[in-house]
This record gives C-alpha cells, sequence and structure tokens, in this order.
C-alpha cells in the first residue's frame, strides 16, 4: 500500500550516517513499503540530491568531516520541498530548537523507538505531498476530519476547494475515519473512541463546551483530555478552536459575510474575538487572509432592521 497519496508510489527515503550498521537498519524498517537509498556522509548525500528527488531525507547530526547540521543547508538548496528529519544521540531541548530554527521537519533519537520512528517519516511524506482539501455540504464534518488529519498525521489540509490543494476527499455521506483514512493514507487509523469525538465536533463547534462534550462521549473532561491529547497532541478546547478556525478560513474564502457574522457563524463571539483567535492560529488577520486568498472585502454592514 502507498502512503504518499493515491497514487501507486512507494516512498523514496535518503537516509545519510556513517554508521553502516544504522544504515543497513533503515534498509530493515523501511524495505517493506519504502525504497531506501543510504548515504555515508553529507558529500555522497548532496550528491544524490541533485541526481534524483526523495520523499523524505533522515540526516545524522553527528558525522565526521561535515556535519548533519552543515549539510542541511546543501541538502535543503538541492531539494527545497523535501522534508529534513534530523536524526541524534542526545535527547534534549535544546536539539529540537536548533532543529526546528534551521527548518526541519521533526527530529528523532537513537537507538530508535520504532513506532517512534516510522510515525514521523510517515507524517513527512504525507505533508510532502501537499495540500489535502476536504470538499462536502458539512463544512463542520469536513473541518473537524481535516484538524483531526492535520494535527495526527501531519498532512496539511483545507476545507474546500483551494488553488494550492494537491489532491481532494469527499466527505460526504461518511464515516469521519473513512475520510481520515483518505486523507492520512498510511497513518495509524483513528481510534472509535476519537472518531466519536470529533464527529461530534463536527456537528456542534459553534457552541460545544468540553463539559457538554464529555457528556455526549460518557466521559469525565479530566480523562477526556488526557486521552485525546495523548492521540492528537491536542487538548480537547485546542481542537474546538482550530476547527472554527478552519471553517472561518472556509467562509472568508467562499462568502462575503462580514467578520462579525463569521464570528457568530463559527461561535467566536464576536470580530475582535476571531481577530485575536484567528492571529494566534495563522499569523494573519481575518482581513488580511480574505486579501491573500483574493476575496474582495465584505462590504459594509448596512442599518439594522427592527
Amino acid at each position: 500500500m502507498s502512503t504518499s497519496g493515491p497514487a501507486a508510489h512507494r516512498p523514496a527515503i535518503l537516509v545519510v550516517d556513517d554508521d553502516e550498521n544504522v544504515r543497513d537498519s533503515y534498509g530493515y524498517i523501511f524495505e517493506s513499503w519504502a525504497d531506501v537509498t543510504p548515504a555515508d556522509g553529507a558529500a555522497s548525500a548532496v550528491t544524490l540530491a541533485h541526481q534524483r528527488s526523495f520523499d523524505v531525507i533522515l540526516l545524522d547530526v553527528r558525522m565526521p568531516r561535515v556535519s548533519g547540521v552543515e549539510a542541511f543547508t546543501p541538502l535543503r538548496d538541492a531539494q527545497p520541498r523535501t522534508p529534513i528529519v534530523f536524526v541524534t544521540a542526545v535527547d534534549n531541548a535544546e536539539t529540537a530548537v536548533r532543529a526546528m530554527r534551521l527548518g526541519a521537519f521533526d527530529y528523532v533519537v537513537k537507538p530508535f523507538e520504532l513506532e517512534r520512528l516510522v510515525g514521523v517519516v510517515r507524517r513527512a511524506i504525507a505533508a510532502a505531498g501537499g495540500v489535502v482539501n476536504v470538499v462536502g455540504r458539512e463544512v463542520g464534518a469536513c473541518a473537524t476530519a481535516a484538524v483531526l488529519a492535520s494535527a495526527r498525521a501531519g498532512v496539511p489540509t483545507a476545507v474546500g476547494q483551494t488553488a494550492d490543494g494537491r489532491r481532494t476527499v469527499e466527505a460526504d455521506g461518511r464515516l469521519l475515519a473513512e475520510v481520515y483514512t483518505d486523507i492520512a493514507p498510511g497513518a495509524p487509523p483513528v481510534p472509535e473512541f476519537i472518531a466519536r469525538v470529533a464527529t461530534y465536533v463536527g456537528g456542534h463547534y459553534r457552541g460545544v463546551k468540553v463539559e457538554s462534550l464529555a457528556a455526549a462521549v460518557g466521559m469525565s473532561p479530566d480523562r477526556l483530555a488526557r486521552v485525546f491529547r495523548d492521540e492528537t497532541t491536542l487538548t480537547t478546547k485546542e481542537y474546538v478552536t482550530r476547527v472554527q478556525i478552519e471553517v472561518a478560513r472556509y467562509l472568508l474564502r467562499e462568502t462575503r459575510d462580514t467578520v462579525e457574522v463569521i464570528a457568530d457563524r463559527v461561535g467566536l463571539c464576536d470580530a475582535p474575538h476571531l481577530t485575536r483567535v484567528f492571529r494566534r492560529h495563522t499569523g494573519d488577520t481575518p482581513g488580511g487572509y480574505r486579501g491573500t486568498v483574493g476575496m474582495p472585502p465584505a462590504p459594509p454592514a448596512g442599518p439594522t432592521q427592527r
């Protein structure tokens, strides 16, 4: 089964490590579903990166002559769209921060935790596949699946058709777990409990509270928060907010509703509240985002009808 999209394609992984045993280990780990090309150092890795394209690069940090950190920029220049994952023998916050500042997709630690390594590589491959458009009549159902796939599998998603979408997944008439699998092929399936929570949020995002969500799925708020975060990396409150933001992004692109109206439609009180939350999650204002996608500004609100 392909892990990089709907096409019958075995992902290509470039593994860069001066230790032959480590390179062999990568071959055994990924041989059933990916093609692994080994490189014993930075120079050979950069040469290979100029010769052919890869879906992900695993780059050891500590190597003789040229370190992985030094090799990062030449590899990034050779393949600007390919996710690079640092591999390090030291697990600390400084390593993580340095990797992220350089622009690495993520980092993993030796000796490998197999589930962690494979999970990071699958997420990197999915992310490199481009934005997945999730479409359907129920915007909440589209948004809840899109946010779940983005948070849990690292797949870039958008609700509705967008200019940068690379493929489209239809949500109408389908269970959330099925939609999720189509968005993130190869990722671990969604547990039934998480699917129930996400489905409820998709239908009630405008007014759902953590307490009502916990009651709907038959669990205490504290336990719900723990289990949901373990499975998705998000708190339930963060998840609901991201779903609201995705619905707002869709409405900003597809309608000329005012920011005030959109705030009410997604359950974020008023325009200033939506603007604060939208900026925190996207780095832009609703009006600024609307301008970048080519939508004209909403018309001024008319006089209130009494």
